[in-house]
Formats: structure tokens, C-alpha cells, sequence
């Protein structure tokens, strides 16, 4: 009796694994865990994104959607880094549709010497993890111009653990105006254990495509639970969620700590880029409630402190709020859906990128 119900368990479990593997494509395990940066791309790693039309998404030999870089710079090369989160990595589009691969083309050559864009976008990432980026990726790349964007709707929670509550990210703290790096994933003791955790989880994702189904049916879950209690909080004619306190002056300890160590990276980032002889361009990139709300007014104060804090620490700062409202103003979207670009966004931000960095370098 007992030999029969097992075998029948096992047909069962066979036969919906066989059905997952028809009706459902692949979706590996696309992060490993990192004791500095919090979490990374697991190297080489291809699969399609199905919310996004099967769009293909492929991690280079180093773990980041573009392709293969030498580390060694060929002398007729002028190179570009970018860093940033999934505005960067930009998995809705394709490749060679998003804005900064498409600088290659609308800005070709510098000089004699062509463009070579290398992107260290990863999704999730705060600009903390891109500082750490920088000191420990970008630099090995002998790179001549970094771009670093920064998203209004995640960076600021991104930096500061009260609001963001990730326990894997690395965080600062502000001394004398300066970003410290006071504590990071690899000083949690149980690090190694949920490494281990982290590496048996990818072995059954990527051989169980039922397993790839359950936890993608928990994320819209948990997704359709977070909207939810959003949309309860939130007054029924608010255009911005009100959790966000960075379209006014801080109120309170929490925010006013977080504009504190967001602004101490972000000059932080650009002090590191010249200190290694590479020119800088800090991209501002708004939320789309904030562009479909900037006609009625307000929405605009990071992108006016932004612009402060670059006047006053000598670095360009170009905010994307006001063209992109321009064009939708003229019935032109950028937008895929809340936070990310379409391919016309992608192509419109790379025309806005590439003039600016025209004027830095005539500068």
C-alpha cells in the first residue's frame, strides 16, 4: 500500500513537472548572494522575460546584461561606464534598444577614438551598491566617463535601511559629510548559511521548472497584496503614493537622513570618478507619477536639489523630469509601465544622455 501511494506521488509530481516545462518557460534563479554588494547576476546566465513579450535577457561572463569587455582598453577606445539599478539594466527592452547601448550610435566617436559603453546596472541596486560598484568593478575597466542614474522612486529607500528594511544591501552612514560604510551582508553571521541556502535554491530552479512557477505565482501574490495596501493608505485622488517623502522638504529623522546619505554618495560617486581622472554625469530619472503630475505643479524638489548639490560640488547634473514630461505632454510616452522606459523612452533618453555629455566634455 505504502510502496503504491509513493509511486503515485512521484507520477503525480512527474506528470506537473511535465506539464510546468510546456505551458511554462524557463525563469533560472537570476541573483547570487554577494557578502559586499548584497546580491550580484549569477555570470552567463540567458532567459526570456515573458512580461515583457519573451524579450531575451543575458548576463555577460561578469554578471551584467551587456556583452563581452576586455579589461584591457584598446587604445583607439574612449570608454563609458554606467551604473544604476533596473533603469540601467532595463530588462523590458532589448539590448540593443536600450539608451545606453544606443549611445555607441548616436555618439560614435569622441575625438578619434570610439565609444565603447560598458553598463554595471544591476536590478535593485542603491546607490551604495553603486558606489561599491565603482570601487570595486569599474575601476578595473580603465574607464574615461561614468554615468551614474539615479532613481528618484527606489534610491532614496534604497539608502537607508529604516525605509527600505532589506537586510542584503549595504548601507552608510554620514561622518563629516562623508559617506562610511557601516555595515554590509557579509558581517550578518548567518551569511554563510544563507549562502548555502542562496546556491541549493538556484540547483532547483534551474532543474525544476515547477518550483520556477511557485515562486513567480507568490511574487504576483505578495505584489497584488503590496498594491493593495498601498492603494489603502493612499488618498483615493492621490496621483503620488504618499510614502514617498522626497517630492517635499524632509519631515521627519527618517527622511532627512536619507536625503543626508543619499546626497553624501551620490557626491561621493562623483568625487571618486575625477579622483580616478573620469569625467561624470549624474542622470536624474523621475517616477512617472511625478511626470504626470509636474503640470499641476511641485513633484520637481529632488530634481532641484539635485541640481543644488552638482553646482555646489562641481559635477553636471542633467534631470530627466522636465523632457519627459515634454513628451507627454505631446502624446509621446516613455513609459512601459510604472517605473520603466519603452523602447521611444530608451531611444529619447539616450538623445538627452549624448548631447549632455557633448557639453561635459567641452567643458
Amino acid at each position: 500500500m505504502a510502496s503504491t501511494i509513493i509511486i503515485i506521488v512521484i507520477a503525480s509530481l512527474v506528470i506537473v513537472e511535465a506539464a510546468a516545462r510546456f505551458f511554462y518557460p524557463s525563469r533560472p534563479k537570476v541573483s547570487d548572494l554577494d557578502p559586499l554588494l548584497g546580491w550580484k547576476p549569477r555570470p552567463s546566465l540567458t532567459f526570456r522575460n515573458e512580461s515583457c513579450g519573451g524579450i531575451a535577457v543575458s548576463f555577460n561572463a561578469v554578471g551584467y546584461r551587456d556583452g563581452a569587455h576586455t579589461l584591457r582598453k584598446p587604445d583607439d577606445t574612449y570608454r563609458v561606464a554606467i551604473i544604476g539599478n533596473c533603469i540601467v539594466e532595463a530588462r523590458e527592452v532589448e539590448l540593443e534598444k536600450t539608451f545606453w547601448k544606443l549611445l555607441e550610435k548616436n555618439l560614435p566617436q569622441i575625438g578619434s577614438k570610439k565609444v565603447e559603453v560598458i553598463s554595471f546596472g544591476v536590478n535593485g541596486y542603491s546607490t551604495s551598491q553603486e558606489l561599491l560598484t565603482l570601487e570595486t568593478k569599474v575601476k578595473d575597466y580603465n574607464v574615461d566617463f561614468v554615468i551614474c542614474v539615479f532613481f528618484n522612486g527606489t534610491d532614496f529607500e534604497g539608502n537607508v535601511f529604516e525605509l527600505s528594511r532589506h537586510k542584503m544591501r549595504p548601507y552608510y552612514k554620514v561622518v563629516d559629510g562623508k559617506p562610511v560604510l557601516s555595515s554590509m551582508f557579509g558581517d550578518d553571521p548567518n551569511f554563510f548559511s544563507l549562502n548555502i541556502k542562496s546556491k541549493l535554491t538556484a540547483f532547483f530552479y534551474d532543474h525544476l521548472r515547477t518550483v520556477q512557477w511557485f515562486k513567480a505565482a507568490r511574487r504576483k501574490f505578495r505584489a497584488r497584496l503590496k498594491r493593495r495596501k498601498r492603494n489603502a493608505v493612499a488618498a483615493p485622488e492621490a496621483i503620488v503614493p504618499v510614502k514617498h517623502g522626497f517630492y517635499e522638504p524632509p519631515a521627519g529623522e527618517v527622511w532627512q537622513n536619507a536625503w543626508d546619505v543619499s546626497e553624501a554618495l551620490v557626491a561621493e560617486v562623483a568625487a571618486k570618478a575625477k579622483a580616478s581622472g573620469m569625467d561624470f554625469l549624474l542622470v536624474v530619472y523621475p517616477t512617472r507619477q511625478a511626470v504626470e503630475a509636474y503640470a499641476e505643479g511641485g513633484f520637481d524638489y529632488p530634481e532641484q536639489r539635485f541640481r543644488a548639490l552638482a553646482e555646489a560640488k562641481g559635477f553636471r547634473c542633467r534631470t530627466l523630469l522636465e523632457p519627459y514630461r515634454v513628451l507627454e505632454q505631446q502624446g509621446r510616452g516613455v513609459f512601459i509601465d510604472e517605473l520603466h522606459l519603452n523602447a521611444y523612452g530608451h531611444a529619447m533618453t539616450c538623445d538627452i544622455v549624448a548631447q549632455e555629455m557633448r557639453d561635459v566634455l567641452k567643458d
